[in-house]
């Protein structure tokens, strides 16, 4: 006959008393959490939100979580909370009541989840995702995502003929050698533009357009997303103008060059074209003003020059200038070897400080 000890007794009767009370909590818990003082805790001590970005995001204590990767976001902050179907501030015709929420701010999402007032410090969520913190929790949060441009685009490559194409949910793809968009059936004149860099290095800049209001693409072998903001007479965002761009270039960026950039406030006819990098995209200069020295011609300069050392400057391999900064409009003003009609193509070269590799870059000047 097989004998019972008293531990294994004593094992049986603590394991039935352990499920005894485990159903005993569970029930417990369950009417805790459904107890309205503890709901009313519990909703207390996380953010309102009203999720206008289609991403599912999730609220917690003084922040909001689920950011979608490589996506950009723009926040709206009431001070309490607001039906999805009222979210605009009030008009002149219609005056704001007493109780009615109001708008406290509008702000961008930072790569590091901080909300930012300005647009050129918005940030790309990161690749695993993102949340957006220091929040109140009493304040409610309007989240929206910037949605792609679907548009027929015209481009330009470097022989400068239009070409239509139409981009779509993944962005717009373009061909090596395309230099220029045109982006004025997409403008009005309070919008603004910054670009981020993806795949090559470089800050999120405010992009300036030339002069017949066409962006200059970055070269071969690039990918940027272009993000788009108008504001309304009263200089406030209008939300359905946030969207994004994203613009695929063919081709491979140059070995060995660093990025140069050209400054200009142009009153002459002739826009200026050239990119960073600059490569063989021309400056277009009209030979009478070149001659009669009347011609607007911007200085040349290296963007990240505190990485270099020995930046000097050249043409049909000779050296004509050195330092970060080329004064073009001297150089072409005072040696009539400029004034012929043609191409001239200028060569930056420098060495990199921490390694001491060389690099290079070109740029072309049309005389017409």
């Amino acid at each position: 006959m097989r004998s019972i000890t008293i531990k294994s007794v004593l094992s049986a009767v603590l394991g039935v008393a352990i499920v005894i009370l485990f159903a005993a909590c569970s029930v417990g818990i369950n009417d805790f959490l459904e107890d309205p003082a503890i709901k009313e805790i519990v909703e207390n001590n996380r953010v309102k939100l009203v999720d206008k970005s289609g991403d599912n995001l999730r609220v917690g204590n003084q922040r909001i979580t689920g950011l979608k990767p490589n996506s950009y976001y723009l926040v709206q902050e009431w001070d309490k909370y607001i039906e999805p179907a009222n979210i605009s501030p009030a008009t002149e015709e219609e005056e704001e009541e007493e109780n009615d929420p109001e708008l406290l701010s509008t702000n961008f999402v930072g790569t590091d989840g901080a909300l930012v007032p300005l647009f050129k410090d918005i940030g790309k969520i990161p690749a695993d995702g993102g949340l957006i913190t220091n929040l109140s929790n009493s304040n409610t949060y309007v989240v929206y995502s910037a949605s792609p441009i679907l548009f027929n685009f015209v481009y330009h490559t470097n022989i400068n003929l239009p070409v239509p194409e139409i981009s779509n949910s993944s962005g717009l793809s373009l061909p090596q050698g395309a230099v220029l968009l045109e982006v004025a059936h997409q403008l009005k004149p309070s919008t603004e533009i910054i670009g981020i860099p993806i795949n090559y290095e470089g800050n999120t800049r405010l992009v300036t357009l030339d002069t017949l209001n066409r962006i200059i693409l970055e070269g071969n072998g690039t990918t940027t997303d272009y993000l788009f903001i108008e504001y309304d007479n009263n200089g406030e965002i209008i939300i359905d103008s946030f969207r994004v761009l994203r613009v695929i270039i063919g081709g491979t960026q140059p070995a060995n060059s660093f990025r140069i950039h050209v400054s200009f406030n142009f009153t002459d006819e002739t826009p200026v074209l050239i990119t960073e990098p600059a490569n063989q995209f021309p400056i277009i200069i009209s030979q009478d003003k070149l001659i009669t020295k009347t011609a607007n011609i911007p200085s040349i300069n290296i963007v990240n020059s505190d990485d270099f050392e020995s930046i000097k400057w050249l043409s049909n391999n000779e050296e004509i200038s050195t330092g970060a900064t080329l004064d073009l409009k001297d150089i072409m003003f005072n040696d009539d070897e400029y004034w012929m009609v043609g191409t001239h193509i200028f060569t930056v070269e420098a060495k990199k400080k921490d390694s001491g590799s060389l690099y290079s870059a070109k740029f072309m000047v049309a005389v017409t």
